[in-house]
């Protein structure tokens, strides 16, 4: 594949920051974000916000809410390590 998916491109909107893909139905036929999307999503910035310098060891995530389809999702990546 030489080309990324749509739904894995993000569009760069300022410093580490990212508004991802929303396809216009979702496929579990509600408003809700698959977290599998999302995490895939976010791998995506961080890969983007660190040029592709570093590979992905280990993903932690706590879903607090869930996203919807009816608005923009925006990403912000904050560096722990550099």
């Amino acid at each position: 594949m030489t080309e990324l998916p749509e739904i894995l491109r993000l569009t760069d909107i300022g410093e580490n920051r990212y508004r991802v893909f929303q396809p216009s139905k979702t496929a579990e036929g509600r408003d809700v974000v698959f977290s599998g999307q999302l995490l895939s999503q976010m791998i995506m910035a961080s890969d983007a916000a660190a040029r592709s310098a570093k590979d992905v060891r280990s993903v932690h995530a706590i879903f607090a809410r869930a996203g919807t389809y009816t608005k923009p999702i925006e990403l912000e990546v904050e560096s722990m390590q550099s």
